[in-house]
């Protein structure tokens, strides 16, 4: 026998214990279980899919993620208030210091500095402006005398200006008269939780729909990447292991006269913007997705580009896609 002949023998062991390992792993795969289940928060329905084994206590480990969502949900709700829960709606309607939740101080301060990082594009106390739009769009048919004038634009603009956030220990409070609005961010920081928790109970495989403006993945039962469709445009992401997050124009909306009236206001300027009908982000944090595809909505390209070069200076990997 000659030297090719063991070189042959050599490679063909080599592939057969390969395709042993893969159809291991296949069967392994295989093995796992599904559970599968709907709650609803933040305004919409979020899907929740986990893939488990049968050492896993998956029904435990389903209500602490449902519980998670609820959670902040109750926290970051700015039209409600709760028995025993000081949220964003006991902070908007206080004069007075109000002692919170650490998650909903880590919360608002995250997103102080996600409006240094979008130079003021992301802003959380946007409240009352958004409230003036979401008046105006939420019937079918418009009601100009609801589209907001120029002064009660600039009145409010000023007073997001001239409003300041004080937080002290676990005591926050409103000096002026913005409100705060963590719409943009709250399920994308639910989700960020929810991702955290699963990391330490070992779920590896799930997918999470979050009313499809904020898909959480994790791995996929055989097949190598979830496919997730662009809310409104058609295209297809192939996604694993990351967060997926969109902002449509399109999804609340008015026209009048040729201009189109949405939910998503330019903190600059006070209007809607639209520059784009849809804005898909692509990256491993949630809270910063959520934020982001908001911001992103009142940016023209160019700065655009320069906050996804600031995030690639600090090796956070974003991809993003404008329609």
């Amino acid at each position: 026998m000659n030297k090719n002949f063991y070189i042959r023998l050599y490679n063909g062991l080599i592939l057969l214990l390969v395709l042993i390992l893969s159809i291991s792993l296949i069967s392994c795969i295989n093995t796992m279980k599904e559970k599968k289940g709907s709650i609803y928060a933040f305004s919409t329905y979020i899907d929740i899919t986990l893939y488990y084994n049968d050492n896993q206590d998956i029904e435990s480990i389903y209500k602490n993620a449902v519980n998670i969502f609820n959670e902040i949900n109750k926290l970051t709700d700015r039209f409600n208030e709760y028995p025993n829960v000081n949220n964003i709606y006991k902070i908007n309607n206080s004069k007075d210091f109000v002692s919170i939740d650490s998650k909903l101080i880590e919360l608002i301060t995250l997103a102080q500095s996600i409006k240094k990082e979008t130079n003021g594009y992301f802003e959380c106390l946007i409240g009352n402006l958004s409230v003036l739009y979401k008046e105006l769009i939420k019937s079918e048919v418009i009601d100009i005398s609801k589209i907001p004038t120029e002064e009660e634009i600039e009145i409010e603009l000023e007073n997001i200006k001239n409003t300041e956030i004080i937080i002290q220990d676990n005591l926050i409070k409103l000096d002026g008269k913005a409100t705060i609005d963590l719409g943009a961010v709250a399920k994308g920081y639910a989700l960020l939780k929810v991702k955290e928790y699963l990391d330490e109970v070992d779920i590896t495989h799930f997918i999470i729909d979050a009313g499809m403006s904020s898909i959480l993945v994790g791995e996929k039962p055989i097949d190598d990447f979830y496919s997730v469709l662009v809310s409104n445009t058609g295209d297809v992401k192939k996604i694993k292991n990351c967060c997926f997050g969109t902002s449509s124009v399109l999804t609340q909306k008015i026209e009048y006269n040729g201009t189109i009236y949405h939910h998503i206001i330019n903190p600059k300027t006070g209007k809607p913007e639209n520059y784009y009908k849809t804005v898909c982000v692509i990256g491993d944090n949630p809270l910063l997705i959520d934020a982001l595809t908001t911001a992103f909505i009142s940016m023209k390209e160019e700065e655009i580009k320069e906050v996804i070069n600031f995030y690639k200076e600090k090796n956070i990997n974003l991809e993003y896609y404008l329609y």
